[in-house]
């Protein structure tokens, strides 16, 4: 069981930046805003959080991004895609090294479900997002293979974002599933 909190920390005129507050650590993303909708300009969410609790620290920078995260407008049956091209350095267990690599989320919007939870009752949209990692970490002239696949159903509420998701992931050695649940929002 763990807790996070997301906040909209600085706003830019094309995007914000959004700090997630987890218990043993904090990390943030930046994210693009276009007439289009919103698009994740770096790794975050459950990927981070999953990389985290292995002992696994990125410093990744951005060097190519297409797609959408989010659409402005979404109907059931949609389908987008969006990729994120990035290199930097990776960190696992005290061992340093140079890390390349791109992530791929494909997502299909299944309809309107109504849902409760304990923020309340919403008619959200449900979004299954397929994703997967790929990254090659060089340490001491040896490349390593690090993948991260997964699948996660999400509910977004218009206005509110999403109230819940859950989960299959697969990192190296460790799967699990997850079920996330929004206890209460903000919005200013």
């Amino acid at each position: 069981d763990y807790r996070f909190t997301d906040t909209i920390t600085s706003l830019r005129e094309d995007g914000f930046t959004l700090t997630s507050e987890y218990e043993k650590f904090m990390r943030t993303q930046e994210w693009g805003c276009s007439p289009d909708g919103l698009s994740a300009l770096q790794l975050g969410g459950p990927i981070i959080a999953a990389l985290q609790s292995q002992a696994i620290q990125l410093d990744l920078e951005l060097t190519n991004a297409n797609g959408i995260t989010l659409p402005h407008v979404v109907e059931a049956g949609d389908t987008w895609q969006q990729t994120l091209e990035f290199t930097g350095d990776m960190t696992i267990a005290g061992e340093s090294g140079t890390a390349s690599g791109t992530a791929q989320a494909n997502f299909k919007a299944l309809g309107i479900e109504h849902i409760t939870g304990p923020a309340g009752d919403f008619d959200a949209m449900k979004i299954q997002t397929d994703i997967l990692v790929d990254l090659a970490v060089t340490y001491e002239g040896l490349t390593v293979p690090v993948t991260y696949t997964a699948t996660y159903t999400y509910w977004f509420v218009r206005d509110v974002g999403w109230v819940k998701a859950t989960g299959n992931v697969k990192l190296a050695e460790l799967s699990y599933t997850e079920n996330i649940e929004l206890l209460s929002y903000s919005v200013p």
